[in-house]
């Protein structure tokens, strides 16, 4: 369990061809001990199915979850400000995902790719080779990093 305030977890909401939104809330459901004191924000999100799992994890799960839009920027300002850790699940490569806004902020990236392409592959989640198709390694992935264990900043 984490103490003090909130951490910021901010998420990939990306789904499609490159992003694995969904994949990344079910991760939610095996988080433990550490979702208790973490504050979720979803990023990025535009699939409708998206919105509809984070609805059922805040009512299945009491897990709630902030929904951010592309284009919240001008009225909320960057999603990714105050966050402690991005997390996000893929295919192939994490180009999609925030990783320059997360490296200038200092933000620390934890990416979970699926059958990464050699070109541009991120090292897998520290601990966690299979995280990127288990959601329960994910999870584990995520907790740890929340504790600070997780790798340098990608």
């Amino acid at each position: 369990m984490l103490t003090g305030r909130p951490v910021i977890l901010a998420l990939d909401g990306t789904e499609g061809m490159e992003g694995r939104a969904l994949f990344t809330l079910s991760a939610l459901t095996f988080a433990g001990g550490w979702s208790a004191g973490v504050a979720i924000r979803m990023i990025d999100v535009t699939d409708d199915n998206v919105l509809l799992a984070a609805e059922a994890l805040a009512w299945d799960e009491g897990i709630a979850v902030e929904i951010r839009r592309p284009g919240d920027e001008e009225e909320r300002g960057s999603p990714l400000e105050g966050a402690g850790l991005y997390a996000g699940a893929a295919f192939r490569h994490a180009r999609h995902m925030r990783l320059e806004e997360a490296r200038r902020r200092g933000i620390p990236v934890l990416a979970a790719i699926q059958y990464p392409d050699p070109a541009d592959a991120l090292p897998p989640p520290p601990g966690e080779p299979d995280a990127a198709f288990d959601p329960r390694r994910f999870a584990a992935a995520i907790g740890r990093a929340l504790r600070g264990r997780a790798g340098p900043v990608r």
